[in-house]
């Protein structure tokens, strides 16, 4: 992040004009720069979820590098190979040196699925500033979760246009400039009109900050007294008890069907 700002403060300085995109966070960042040193800066701001911290994510692929025992060299996530979703990627090198690279869901995945329920990120995040309509870029972008509940008629299954399984953005324009890139350089996406509040719905960081439960603290604790092996302790034995607990469920619904017939 660092060498990035720099590079931003020396084509700031030169007189160029900049596109930079990050989190709300960053962008903040970038537009301080901009200010002290001058130049034509332009913005885009993602809907942030929250941030992990570079530690806990190096610690997770370590910890799973070990588990598969392979070399990890690229770890995606939302691999969009797998169609609009969250599925994603591990990619590495075997002990036998043979390349493999395996789909993964974020149900299986102690990292993933954390980080999708919010327990994970850094603890600025739940007091995020930016997590809020007003918005710190010229434009606003992320995914449109729950077009097919708020806006089916855009969708080629309801007569519309847009294919939901190649994916569906949203972007919001906030300011003059924000006009002015999507009329000179947005000629080529496929947009329509939607209210806000739709967007909201399922992009809740447009609203409030993530939050999280009891469950963040005892994984930090775990991480802090055990590494991450910890939280991968803590991940399998819910697991075990999630798997447990289905089961029951199956057996006592398969013995009530049995005595209603």
């Amino acid at each position: 992040t660092d060498r990035v700002y720099k590079e931003l403060q020396t084509l700031l300085k030169n007189g160029e004009k900049v596109l930079f995109s990050g989190t709300p966070c960053q962008v903040e960042a970038a537009k301080t720069i901009a200010k002290r040193f001058g130049g034509e800066l332009y913005t885009i701001d993602m809907i942030c979820h929250g941030v992990p911290s570079n530690r806990f994510f190096s610690d997770f692929i370590s910890c799973e590098a070990e588990k598969r025992k392979i070399k990890i060299s690229a770890y995606i996530f939302r691999d969009k190979k797998y169609g609009w979703g969250e599925n994603g990627s591990i990619i590495g090198v075997d002990l036998q040196g043979t390349a493999m690279e395996k789909q993964i869901a974020p149900e299986t995945i102690s990292y993933y699925h954390y980080f999708f329920d919010g327990e994970i990120s850094r603890d600025c995040c739940y007091q995020c500033p930016y997590a809020q309509r007003q918005r710190v870029g010229d434009i606003t972008i992320g995914d449109y979760w729950g077009v097919q509940k708020y806006d089916p008629q855009l969708l080629v299954e309801q007569g519309g246009t847009i294919n939901s399984k190649e994916g569906v953005s949203c972007l919001l324009i906030n300011t003059e400039r924000g006009q002015h890139l999507v009329e000179k350089y947005g000629a080529k996406i496929e947009s329509y009109p939607v209210e806000f509040s739709n967007i909201a719905q399922e992009n809740t960081q447009l609203n409030r900050p993530t939050k999280h439960t009891r469950l963040r603290n005892k994984i930090f604790r775990k991480y802090k007294a055990s590494g991450y092996a910890g939280v991968e302790a803590i991940f399998e034995r819910d697991q075990r008890n999630q798997k447990f607990i289905w089961g029951m469920y199956d057996r006592i619904c398969g013995i009530f069907c049995r005595k209603t017939r």
